[in-house]
């Protein structure tokens, strides 16, 4: 079977599989920061940078990546955009 990269790239079940599998990725992602915040900050360790590109690049899910997003700060091993905004509203 020859089937070459443009074909399955513009293949509209892939696109709709790929759509279905970064919702259940994120959603996991979501869980895993909510519910078990050790094993996220070993995700952050390895996927820290790709979900930061996701958040850049993907305009669709960009609202649900920004939240996962983690960066460095001289005070904390690693912040999200909503603790910044919070802690500039609050004065901490």
């Amino acid at each position: 079977m020859n089937v070459s990269r443009e074909t399955l790239q513009s293949n509209k079940f892939l696109k709709q599989m790929k759509n279905i599998v970064l919702r259940r990725l994120i959603q996991l992602l979501t869980r895993i920061q909510e519910e078990e915040p050790e094993k996220f900050e070993k995700v952050q360790e390895t996927y820290g940078t790709v979900i930061k590109m996701g958040a850049i690049e993907d305009v669709k899910n960009r609202d649900k990546l920004i939240p996962l997003a983690r960066f460095a700060t001289t005070q904390r091993a690693s912040i999200s955009l909503d603790e910044v905004r919070y802690s500039h509203t609050f004065g901490s």
